[in-house]
C-alpha cells in the first residue's frame, strides 16, 4: 500500500522474510512486520531477556552480497551510536547474527514526518518554527561537535514524535559525513542527499568542502517548507538546481518575521551564514514550549500481547525508531512509553565490539567474545593500519579483557565507475540548457569528455559543476567553445532599447526598428539630423544585438526651427516703433501670423513697415491694413526758432 508520503509499504504482509515469533541472536523476538524500502526491512521486536520494544532494520537478503550497500549499512549504525541527544534518533548498534543476516537495532518513534505534518495540518507558525529551529540546531550542533555532518536533512527526516514539534527528531544518517580526514566514507566527495534540500557547496559550489555549516544551509531550507507550507523551488533539472544556489532563494512567502533569520542561513556562500548551529538557538521571541498536537488514530500501537515477564517487576521498555533505507520519506514511528533502564553488562559489552567491528571501511571481521571478556577477531581487513585502528577500538571497550586477531590483510579494489550511469546524468544536465549543440564521451576512467558549443561562460560553468557533482567522474576534459545563441525577438528587443536612449541624445531623429523580411536581421529607419548621429547610431545598435543591422533606411534631415510666439511679438513691435507717423497695435496669432491695425502717416511709411515685418524671421505672414492720416506738422520749439533766428542775422 502507499502511504500519506507517497512511499509504498507493505504492513504485516504475507511476503516479509520473517514471520512473527522468529527468535534473532537469541535475544530479539521478531512481533510484526512494520515496513519494507528498496533496500531494508523493519520489524518490531520484543528484548526477550529485558521485555523491551525495539525497531530493527535488516538489510534484504538478496543485498547483502552488494558491499556498497552493507557499508553504507553499517555506517549509519556506527555513525549514531557516537552521538546521543534527544533530538537525534537513538542507535543502539550493528549487528550480524547466526544466519548470516545484518540488522540495526533503533529507537523506537510514534509520530509523523515533517513534510506529512505540514502537508496535513498546513504551514507552521513563526513561534513554531523557531522552536523546531531551536531543537534541530541543538542536536545538529552535537553531531557536529562529534565531526558528523549529516548531508541528508529534508523534512522527511525530521519525524515529531506523538505529533508534537517539542519532540521533533531527527533521522536518517545513512549517508553522513566524518570530518576526521583519515576516516573514508561509502559516498567519499560525491554528491549526498536530496537536490530539494541539498546546500551549494554539496553541488561543487563555493569549493565543494561540505561541513557543518551546509546543514545550516539544508535546515534553512526544511524551515522555510514547514513556514509556508510546500518546499521552496530549488530547481527541477541539474542546471537549475545548481543556478537557483546563485542568490539567497525568493523568501517572499515566509512571514516577514523569520526572513532575515533564515535568509542567512541560506547565504550561498557558506561564509557568509551563520557561524555554527549554536548561533542559531534563541534568534527571535518565541515560546519556551508549543502545546502538543495529538498523534493520529491511525498511528497509535499496537498492544503488545500478554506473556510470562522475565525477571520480575514492572514491566520495561525502550523506544525503538523505523528508519526505511532508500524510501522517499519516513513510513511510521511507534512508541512504547516506559523507559529503558539500559542493557545488561554483558550486552554492552557485546553492542560495543560489534559496533567497532562494524564500523570499518573495507573488509569483513566477525568477533568472538568468551566469558572472560576476551574478543577473537577474524575475516579480512583492507589494511594494517585499519587492522592496529580496530584493535586499539575493541581494547578500549570497557569489559574487554584481551583482544586476539587472526585478520587476513585483503585491500578492497575501489568500485569502478559506471559509465552507462554517468552518461545517462550527462545527459540530463545537458538537456536542461537552453542553447547548447554538445557530444559527450566517458573514459573506462570516468573522466567525461565534453566537445561542441555552448550559449555563455555561465551556461559551461553551471554544467561543469553538475557534471562534477555525478558519482563516479574524476575529471572533465571541456572542449567547449562558446557561441551565443540568437533569438531574434530578443535582439530586437535590445536593438529598440539602444535606438530609445540613443535618440534622447540627437537633436531630432524620428527612428523605428524592425526585423527584416527574413527575421536574420534589423532595419532602422527615420530620420537624423549628421552624419555623426547615424555614425553613433549605427555603432550602439550593432554594440547591443548580435544581429546583422542596416541602416540604409535612415536619411538626413535638418531639425525644423521652432519660434517663440512672444519673441515674435516683441520683434514685430520693434519694427512698429520705428514709424514716425502713426498710431498702430500688433499681435501674433497662433499661426504666427502678425496682426496690425491703427494709422499710419503715408503709404511710404505703410510698405516700409510692411516690409519690416515681413523680414522677421519666423513671421508667416503680416494682416491688417492700417487707416492712412498724414500727420500735422508739430509747432516748432522755443529752441527751434532761436536756431531760425540766428540763421536769418
Amino acid at each position: 500500500m502507499a502511504n500519506s508520503d507517497g512511499d509504498t509499504t507493505r504492513f504485516m504482509s504475507d511476503s516479509s522474510t520473517l514471520p512473527a515469533g522468529t527468535i534473532i541472536s537469541h535475544t530479539y523476538e521478531v512481533e510484526a512486520f512494520i515496513a519494507r524500502g528498496g533496500m531494508g526491512e523493519v520489524y518490531r521486536a520484543r528484548h526477550v531477556e529485558l521485555n523491551t520494544h525495539h525497531a530493527v532494520k535488516f538489510i534484504q537478503a538478496d543485498l547483502i552480497s552488494n558491499q556498497r550497500v552493507v557499508d553504507l549499512f553499517r555506517r549509519e549504525g556506527a555513525v549514531l551510536r557516537t552521538v546521543r541527544h534527544d533530538a537525534i534518533v537513538g542507535y543502539d548498534g550493528v549487528i550480524r547474527d547466526e544466519a548470516g543476516r545484518i540488522y540495526l537495532v533503533m529507537e523506537f518513534v510514534d509520530g509523523p514526518s515533517l513534510s506529512k505534518f505540514v502537508r496535513e495540518r498546513g504551514a507552521l507558525a513563526p513561534d513554531a518554527i523557531r522552536l523546531l529551529r531551536d531543537r534541530m540546531a541543538a542536536g545538529l550542533g552535537v553531531a557536529h561537535s562529534k565531526g558528523i555532518i549529516h548531508r541528508d536533512l529534508s523534512p522527511d527526516n525530521v519525524i515529531l514524535q506523538g505529533g508534537d514539534l517539542n519532540n521533533a527528531k531527527i533521522i536518517d544518517f545513512g549517508i553522513a559525513k566524518v570530518e576526521d580526514p583519515e576516516t573514508s566514507t561509502i559516498l567519499g566527495s560525491d554528491f549526498a542527499g536530496k537536490y530539494s534540500y541539498a546546500s551549494p557547496e554539496q553541488l561543487g559550489m563555493f569549493g565543494g568542502e561540505v561541513g557543518p555549516k551546509s546543514d545550516i544551509y539544508s535546515l534553512g531550507l526544511v524551515l522555510a517548507a514547514a513556514a509556508i507550507g510546500t518546499p521552496l523551488d530549488m530547481g527541477k533539472s541539474t542546471i537549475a538546481v545548481v543556478e537557483a544556489r546563485r542568490q539567497v532563494p525568493d523568501l517572499s512567502q515566509v512571514p516577514e518575521a523569520l526572513r532575515g533569520e533564515i535568509g542567512a542561513m541560506l547565504q550561498p556562500d557558506p561564509a557568509n551564514r551563520p557561524p555554527s548551529m549554536d548561533s542559531l538557538i534563541g534568534q527571535g521571541e518565541r515560546p519556551s514550549h508549543i502545546h502538543s498536537i495529538p498523534p493520529r488514530p491511525e498511528l497509535s500501537t499496537p498492544p503488545t500481547p500478554a506473556r510470562e515477564r522475565r525477571g520480575g517487576g514492572r514491566a520495561l521498555a525502550v523506544v525503538g525508531l523505523l528508519v526505511l533505507i532508500g524510501a522517499a520519506g519516513a513510513v511510521g514511528y511507534y512508541l512504547v512509553q516506559p523507559p529503558d533502564p539500559g542493557p545488561t553488562p554483558r550486552l554492552a559489552l557485546e553492542r560495543a565490539v560489534n559496533a567497532a567491528v562494524a564500523d570499518i571501511d573495507c573488509g569483513e571481521v566477525a568477533a568472538a567474545i568468551d566469558d572472560q571478556g576476551g574478543v577473537r577477531l577474524t575475516g579480512t581487513i583492507g589494511s594494517d593500519d585499519a587492522l592496529n585502528a580496530l584493535r586499539r577500538e575493541v581494547s578500549a571497550v570497557d569489559g574487554v579483557t584481551e583482544v586476539a586477531a587472526a585478520v587476513t590483510i585483503q585491500p578492497c579494489d575501489p568500485v569502478p565507475p559506471d559509465p552507462a550511469a554517468i552518461i545517462a546524468a550527462v545527459d540530463t544536465a545537458i538537456g536542461g540548457l537552453d542553447c547548447a549543440v554538445i557530444e559527450r564521451a566517458v573514459a573506462a576512467d570516468g573522466t567525461v569528455t565534453l566537445t561542441g558549443t555552448i550559449g555563455s561562460p555561465d551556461a559551461r560553468e553551471s554544467l561543469n559543476q553538475a557534471i562534477r557533482a555525478v558519482a563516479g567522474v574524476p575529471a572533465i576534459d571541456d572542449q567547449l567553445s562558446i557561441e551565443r545563441c540568437i533569438n531574434p525577438a530578443i535582439e530586437l528587443s535590445a536593438a529598440r532599447a539602444a535606438v530609445a536612449q540613443m535618440a534622447r541624445q540627437f537633436e531630432c531623429p524620428t527612428l523605428t526598428v524592425a526585423l527584416n523580411a527574413g527575421g536574420d536581421g534589423l532595419e532602422v529607419s527615420g530620420t537624423v539630423a549628421t552624419d555623426l548621429e547615424r555614425d553613433r547610431l549605427a555603432g550602439a545598435v550593432e554594440r547591443a544585438a548580435e544581429l546583422p543591422v542596416s541602416l540604409a533606411s535612415v536619411s538626413l534631415e535638418d531639425c525644423p526651427v521652432t519660434y517663440d510666439p512672444r519673441d515674435l511679438a516683441g520683434a514685430a513691435q520693434a519694427a512698429i516703433n520705428a514709424v514716425e507717423c502713426g498710431a498702430l497695435t500688433v499681435a501674433v496669432t497662433e499661426d504666427l501670423a502678425v496682426e496690425i491695425a491703427g494709422t499710419i502717416g503715408s503709404t511710404e511709411e505703410l510698405d516700409g513697415l510692411l516690409g519690416r515685418l515681413a523680414a522677421i524671421d519666423g513671421i508667416t505672414a503680416v494682416r491688417g491694413t492700417p487707416t492712412i492720416e498724414p500727420c500735422a506738422p508739430e509747432p516748432p520749439t522755443v529752441e527751434a526758432l532761436r536756431r531760425a533766428v540766428a540763421d536769418a542775422v
